[in-house]
């Protein structure tokens, strides 16, 4: 029902990850490439993302799910069209669904909550931390004090 009245209002269309993603300057001697840490979940619900979208005037490679911000919309009083990562207007006829997203959360086991960038572009499941190894420092601090 919110789909087809996204829809209707005019959203839809398909985008990529925002342009400049993973390319490198060769001109550009002060460019450093390193790796980014991308988070599946969408920043409104913490949960995974189902359908991710961006607007069309967002530079940034997070997306959140198309469902959760209607929803989110059409709860308000007031909706705030704007986009909960960095403001921009973000209505309905501005959003686009990231088939570069998509791609990733699809290459992804569902319980991936995040994803490792690499300058290319390419993609991975972090490795798993020594979380471990903090969680026993933890304990022994706790039992020592």
């Amino acid at each position: 029902h919110l789909r087809a009245s996204f829809e209707r209002m005019g959203g839809g269309g398909s985008s990529s990850a925002p342009s400049g993603f993973g390319v490198l300057d060769d001109d550009d001697d002060e460019c450093v490439a390193s790796s980014v840490q991308l988070s599946l979940n969408c920043p409104l619900t913490r949960l995974r993302i189902g359908t991710p979208v961006r607007a069309a005037g967002c530079s940034h490679v997070e997306c959140f799910d198309l469902d959760a911000w209607l929803q989110c919309q059409r709860a308000a009083k007031l909706p705030n069209w704007l986009c909960p990562i960095c403001s921009s207007p973000a209505s309905p006829p501005e959003l686009r669904v990231c088939s570069w997203m998509q791609s990733v959360l699809a290459g992804t086991a569902e319980t991936t909550r995040e994803v490792i960038i690499q300058p290319d572009g390419s993609h991975a499941a972090p490795e798993p931390s020594s979380a471990g190894g903090s969680e026993r420092r933890k304990r022994q601090r706790a039992a020592s004090v």
